[in-house]
């Protein structure tokens, strides 16, 4: 039975030393870790900065496609607008106006053609000259009133 104490606690030794030896390794791994995780932290730091330095450069051209694509939008559809506004104003013209521009025309063709009889001439002189009169003695009543003031 001493035996089987004695290679118990021998194994028992052995198992005690290289716990010892894995304790002394953990703790001769402590300021290499601590080394590795500062690194680690920087590269973090580092990582960091540079994604948002790629997510602020995305976000600019992003900003420039979005812009130039509305303007181009806003360029077509101007001209699209032009465009359909000038249809509807020539068939608004067709519509309405052509026939009696037409018509209009054709009046003032034929009355500039025509001559006005020779006793017209004399009435319309002599009301012309009946209105120059009547506005030049209103001009000289008004004028007599604001000096009076």
């Amino acid at each position: 039975m001493s035996d089987a104490r004695t290679a118990r606690e021998a194994l028992l030794a052995e198992i005690l030393g290289d716990v010892d030896d894995l304790l002394k390794r953990f703790e001769a791994l402590g300021p290499q870790m601590s080394a590795q995780a500062e690194r680690l932290t920087a590269a973090t730091q580092s990582l960091q900065t540079a994604a948002l330095a790629n997510a602020d450069a995305a976000k600019e051209s992003v900003g420039a496609y979005i812009t130039h694509q509305t303007n181009e939008a806003v360029a077509k559809a101007k001209g699209e607008l032009r465009s359909t506004m000038n249809e509807a104003a020539r068939a608004a013209y067709d519509e309405i106006f052509a026939a009696r521009m037409h018509a209009l025309v054709a009046r003032i063709e034929a009355a500039g053609q025509a001559k006005p009889p020779a006793s017209t001439w004399p009435k319309l002189v002599a009301a012309a000259a009946a209105g120059a009169v009547i506005a030049a003695l209103l001009t000289a009543v008004l004028t007599a009133a604001l000096l009076a003031r």
